[in-house]
């Protein structure tokens, strides 16, 4: 019985293309409907086509313009918990902010109002205010 290896390279090329292409379609789908879920109630969002570590820095500069202290920080995780001393006025507040990349150039950030301490909680109102006053100067920071 003879080898036919042209016909087994065509056949290993096409199975390859194939899985590729298969593979290119599930990860296009994924990202579709990650991007198109819709935000928790209390999330504000905003998506950036930029550089994900300036998005990053954007996000450290907005928190210091807002005066907030970041609690914690995890950049491989993208994730960032921050807060504002409360005053007379307003109880302490706290920012969950998520950073998303979808691409190498396309980040999406995940804003979220919360209440530092839930014995003196602020309105809903006031923790979405706080998510999106954040997400305008992020947008400042950004150019955009």
């Amino acid at each position: 019985m003879a080898i036919d290896r042209v016909a087994d390279s065509r056949y290993l090329m096409t199975w390859r293309s194939l899985v590729l292409m298969l593979t290119v379609v599930v990860a296009a789908g994924l990202m579709v409907s990650c991007a198109s879920m819709k935000n928790p109630p209390g999330t504000v969002s905003a998506q950036f086509v930029q550089n994900p570590d300036r998005v990053w820095e954007a996000i450290q500069l907005s928190l210091d313009t807002l005066d907030y202290v970041v609690e914690s920080s995890n950049r491989d995780e993208g994730v960032i918990r921050a807060a504002r001393p409360s005053d007379d006025t307003t109880p302490w507040i706290a920012l969950d902010i998520n950073q998303v990349m979808y691409t190498d150039d396309q980040v999406n950030v995940f804003v979220r109002g919360v209440a530092e301490d839930p014995s003196v909680a602020p309105s809903q109102e006031t923790l979405d205010k706080a998510a999106q006053d954040f997400v305008i100067v992020l947008k400042r920071k950004l150019g955009g």
